[in-house]
């Protein structure tokens, strides 16, 4: 079972969500330092490190770090950092 970005992650035994909902967070010289989710909380972002395993159906298993409830951001970007406020859309 797959989950959509900022769709309600449920209890399951392999975790797998689209890799939209990933963000790249760069350390200095451009090198990709970790793969991020960013949850949202109470209408702020909270930037989550994962750890990937193998792809699905072309969704990433999540491995660690994730444990199923949490909604999760579309299309991050490194302008959002820990605690912005974001507001979710609708899904059209």
């Amino acid at each position: 079972m797959a989950v959509e970005p900022g769709e309600r992650l449920s209890d399951l035994a392999s975790l797998r969500i689209d890799r939209d909902a990933l963000e790249a967070r760069r350390a200095g010289g451009g090198w990709i330092r970790y793969l991020a989710a960013i949850v949202v909380r109470e209408g702020r972002a909270s930037i989550v490190a994962v750890k990937l395993g193998p792809e699905v159906d072309g969704r990433l298993e999540i491995t660690s770090r994730l444990e199923g409830g949490e909604t999760l951001g579309v299309n991050p970007t490194d302008q959002i950092r820990e605690g912005t406020r974001v507001r979710l859309r609708s899904k059209s």
